[in-house]
């Protein structure tokens, strides 16, 4: 039997690098390099414009009819997509470095952009599956997860300029928010987070059609910081205090940080609580809204709306039936019960405010991270 995979990987190359060199996408993405311009955005566009120009590749080259037995046996994949992908990679590492320049440039920060590591487990990964069965069973691998693969470069990029930053004695933040028309699971990590080479790594990823946007605050006093999905720098503000047009400081969104403070002062008392969950308990198939400060998430026929503090990372459950005019005394315990009371020695007695918080906010139990 002839040996197929060097021409294969030929032709793929040779069709790969057309593409690219043709795509009037690609041109553009390109010209915002030179103007320093480019943001991660542009990054994640040039990745997936990448990606297309190789599944593209891919499809023309390999048909199941010219592989032996319909099957793109191990010893095939193992010798075509490492060398494609890998180029691919390098592609869009490239950008991303150039991409980091210019945000260390506009953030006036001396240091040099790092370049994340391709991984090769990704691409391992790659390679077993689209070998493990027949190629029409098969082929979608070269689809929709080789755009995955090279959106996670710029990922990875993002991810080791922070901890670079964070380990040369800045103070890099990680902005997620939403658009307002997200899941439960985006909604549930929208917030912001000092950047720490320990922190829940779930805040950088993204899944198919997210409307999310994630921005890097370099952390060095700048008043600019980085929407690395997003098309702008915006004009940020220190975490606690902004100037006022009279040049004095005063206190900035002192509501957004209070959740954070309350958090702060009194976390440790308070329990951990699964949130998708609860949110499955009490707020079925949720309608979703936002402000500034809160998620909630509620079921117009039940009373009950999950409530998500954005900066403390904490939720409470809210029954609107609960009679009173102040909605923040009708938070209720994981049970949904009223918990102002409490029955001591076969009498009721009233709970102390702090007694009363600690049974009805709730940490957000965190997943499993990377």
């Amino acid at each position: 039997m002839d040996d197929i995979a060097p021409a294969l990987l030929k032709n793929i190359q040779d069709t790969f690098e057309d593409l690219i060199k043709n795509d009037e996408a690609l041109f553009r993405i390109r010209k915002r390099l030179e103007s320093r311009k480019a943001t991660y955005a542009d990054a994640h566009d040039y990745a997936g414009r990448i990606a297309k120009c190789l599944q593209q590749a891919y499809s023309s080259h390999l048909i199941g009819d010219s592989l032996p037995d319909g099957r793109m046996y191990y010893n095939i994949a193992n010798r075509v997509l490492p060398h494609t992908l890998t180029r691919c990679g390098g592609l869009v590492s490239d950008y991303c470095v150039q991409v980091q320049e210019s945000i260390n440039e506009a953030a006036h920060i001396g240091i040099k952009a790092q370049t994340a590591v391709i991984n090769p487990d990704r691409i391992a990964g790659l390679v077993d599956r689209v070998s493990e069965d027949d190629f029409e069973k098969t082929q979608w691998v070269l689809k929709a997860p080789v755009d995955n693969f090279c959106r996670s470069v710029v990922d990875d990029h993002v991810k080791a300029n922070a901890d670079f930053h964070y380990k040369s004695g800045l103070n890099p933040r990680i902005i997620r928010k939403t658009d307002g028309h997200c899941c439960k699971w985006c909604s549930s990590r929208a917030g912001t987070y000092p950047y720490k080479p320990d922190m829940d790594r779930e805040v950088f990823r993204r899944h198919e059609n997210c409307g999310c946007t994630v921005e890097y605050d370099p952390g060095n006093g700048s008043a600019q910081r980085q929407d690395v999905w997003n098309k702008r720098w915006k004009e940020g503000k220190d975490s606690r205090q902004m100037m006022s047009s009279s040049g004095m400081k005063h206190p900035l969104d002192i509501q957004f940080f209070a959740g954070k403070e309350r958090a702060d002062k009194f976390y440790e008392g308070w329990s951990e609580a699964d949130l998708d969950e609860i949110i499955q308990k009490f707020a079925p198939n949720a309608i979703v809204t936002e402000t500034e400060q809160k998620i909630n998430y509620q079921n117009p026929n039940s009373p009950f709306i999950v409530v998500v503090d954005k900066s403390g990372d904490y939720f409470r459950i809210m029954n609107t039936s609960m009679p009173g005019k102040k909605d923040k005394s009708k938070y209720v315990d994981l049970n949904g019960k009223n918990v102002h009371n409490e029955v001591v020695k076969g009498k009721i007695r009233g709970r102390s405010r702090e007694e009363w918080k600690r049974i009805t906010h709730f940490k957000i139990k965190k997943k499993g991270g990377n």
